[in-house]
C-alpha cells in the first residue's frame, strides 16, 4: 500500500466449506473488503454491492486497478475462481478497472493448478495462476541475520509510526543506546532452531511465522530487564523458540 498508495488493496482469507455456496462466498468477499453489509441480501444483491464498492473505491483513489491478496487460497476451487473471474470481467467491461488477484497458500494450491489444467480451465490458469512461486523460509544464518537487522532499522520497521525509532530501539531503549542490536542475537536464535529440529532430521529452513514469534517472545521477556550492555542468553532464546511452537510444528504443519 505504501508503494502503490492510490491502488485499493484488500486481503481475503479463503475459507474452506464442504459445499460451495454463492451466497456465502459473496458475503466472504464483501467481509474481506471490510464492507459493513457483508451479510445482508441475496446473492445478486451482494454481488452488485461488491462490484459497486470496488468500483467506487478505485474511482475515489483515481486508480484503474484493484489488488486482492487471497490467503489460504488452497481452500478455493473452480467455482470460487470462476466467480472471481466473472467479477473481474464485469469491472473491466463496465468500469475499465482491472482486478489483480494474488493467490497465496499451502502446497495444495499447486495441485489445484494441475487439476484446472487437466480439466481445460485455461481461462482460470491464465487469469490467476500463470506463474507459481515457491516461498521458502529462512534457510541460513546469513538470511536470519539479514531478517533480524530489519528490526534495527527505522527506515523499514519504524515503530511507533512517525517516531523515527525502530522496534529494537523502542522496546529495549537502554540496550539499543549502548550499541546492542537484535541482529547480534541471530547466531543464538539459529542455534536454538537447529537444536529443536535435530530429532526431526535436521534444520533446512524456518518459516517466518516461527522466526517472528520467537523474536516477539524474546522481546516480551527482555523488556523488564532492559539495561546497557544487554545480551540475550541461550536460555532466553531457547524459551523463545519453545513458546513460538516451532518444535511442535515439525512433521505436522511444517517440515524442517
Amino acid at each position: 500500500s505504501q508503494t502503490f498508495p492510490e491502488m485499493p488493496m484488500y486481503s481475503i482469507s479463503a475459507v474452506w466449506h464442504p459445499r460451495f455456496s454463492e451466497l456465502v462466498y459473496m458475503g466472504e468477499l464483501l467481509s474481506g473488503c471490510s464492507h459493513v453489509m457483508s451479510a445482508a441480501g441475496k446473492f445478486e444483491a451482494r454481488r452488485m454491492r461488491l462490484l459497486n464498492f470496488l468500483w467506487s473505491q478505485a474511482k475515489a483513489r483515481g486508480s484503474d486497478r484493484i489488488f486482492m491478496f487471497i490467503d489460504e487460497a488452497q481452500n478455493w476451487h473452480e467455482p470460487q475462481l470462476t466467480m472471481l473471474r466473472d467479477i473481474a470481467n464485469d469491472l473491466a467491461l463496465h468500469h475499465s478497472v482491472k482486478l489483480i488477484a494474488a493467490l497465496f497458500g499451502a502446497p495444495e494450491l499447486a495441485a489445484l493448478r494441475t487439476s484446472l489444467i487437466q480439466t481445460g480451465r485455461t481461462d482460470l490458469i491464465g487469469r490467476f495462476m500463470i506463474q507459481l512461486y515457491d516461498f521458502k523460509g529462512i534457510t541460513s544464518l546469513h538470511e536470519l541475520v539479514t531478517t533480524m537487522a530489519y528490526y534495527d532499522n527505522a527506515e523499514v520497521s519504524e515503530y511507533p509510526e512517525a517516531s523515527g525509532k525502530c522496534y529494537s530501539q523502542y522496546l529495549l531503549p537502554q540496550a539499543y543506546a549502548s550499541g546492542w542490536r537484535l541482529e547480534h542475537e541471530a547466531a543464538r536464535l539459529w542455534d536454538q532452531f537447529r537444536q529443536a529440529a535435530q530429532a526431526s532430521g535436521g534444520l533446512n529452513q524456518v518459516g517466518m511465522l516461527w522466526v517472528a514469534d520467537s523474536i516477539r517472545q524474546f522481546f516480551l521477556e527482555q523488556i523488564e530487564f532492559d539495561h546497557p550492555g544487554l545480551t540475550g542468553s541461550i536460555t532466553s532464546w531457547a524459551n523463545a523458540v519453545t513458546l513460538s511452537g516451532f518444535r511442535d510444528s515439525l512433521g505436522v504443519t511444517y517440515h524442517s
